[in-house]
């Protein structure tokens, strides 16, 4: 997706992001194998969200 952008919307994602850069598919992909795997048998009922930190910014 971030392909699709704009190189000015780009920067602003990455300087607006705490990690300042933008999650690789392979990460998200991490996320995804452990959901999936017998590592995380036990979670119920969560929300993860991986995106660099900007969750945690307000606003």
């Amino acid at each position: 997706m971030a392909d699709t952008l704009s190189l000015e919307a780009r920067r602003h994602i990455i300087e607006n992001t705490p990690m300042r850069r933008i999650g690789r598919p392979e990460e998200i992909a991490a996320v995804i194998r452990f959901l999936l795997s017998d590592e995380s048998s036990f979670m119920t009922g969560q929300t993860v969200v991986a995106n660099g930190g900007r969750m945690m910014l307000p606003g």
